[in-house]
């Protein structure tokens, strides 16, 4: 199957920056899995964060999920300790708040704005 949606990744400094956009589909986001880890394990001998701008995306799709869960397992294993989530949905931050498999190493923020998680990530020194 074709993939839907698209994401952009870059490393800046400690931090992992993905920006998603639109639906994704199970593809996409098996693809996305794939190149993340690859870019965190450049990062992983020293503590690293993630920022997830999630302004643009909308899934609802159960396997993207899923797949979310995955990624939070193995980020677990490999030096995550931070993570800040950009959206301005309650319906974006309910279904991350969901039952699933938490960063169980990582410290979570949640905010409305851009400027906000980079202040948040500055101050901790990973950005």
């Amino acid at each position: 199957m074709q993939e839907h949606g698209s994401f952009e990744m870059e490393i800046k400094n400690q931090t992992i920056v993905v920006r998603a956009f639109s639906a994704w589909n199970l593809e996409t986001a098996l693809r996305f899995a794939k190149e993340f880890k690859l870019l965190a394990q450049t990062l992983e001998n020293k503590p690293w964060a993630c920022l997830v701008d999630l302004i643009k995306f909308d899934s609802r799709i159960p396997a993207v999920w899923d797949e979310v869960d995955e990624i939070n397992l193995w980020a677990n294993s490999h030096n995550q300790k931070y993570e800040i989530v950009v959206c301005n949905s309650t319906l974006q931050e309910f279904l991350l708040k969901r039952p699933h498999v938490p960063l169980a190493n990582a410290k979570t923020k949640f905010c409305e704005n851009l400027d906000e998680a980079n202040d948040w990530l500055g101050n901790l020194g990973v950005i």
